[in-house]
């Protein structure tokens, strides 16, 4: 299902009428910790003064927040 969704939904929030979504989501560019590969994702945000902080959903189901382990570079858009 991720399959299908992410890729509209990255569409809708890189383009103009993007505010239909951006006050929930974000996308998120992070670093492969093994392979080096960018993968870029929506996903659910809260902003916190100049902080935002991310929500993993399922996080058992999901393995890409485990590249954030040690501080790394990410990306937001």
């Amino acid at each position: 299902m991720n399959g299908l969704v992410n890729p509209v939904v990255g569409t809708l929030l890189r383009s103009p009428v993007h505010r239909l979504a951006s006050r929930r989501l974000i996308l998120l560019t992070v670093t492969g910790r093994r392979s080096g590969v960018d993968h870029t994702f929506p996903v659910g945000y809260r902003r916190t003064g100049d902080q935002l902080l991310v929500e993993v959903g399922w996080p058992e189901r999901k393995v890409w927040w485990r590249n954030l382990d040690t501080p790394s570079p990410v990306w937001v858009v």
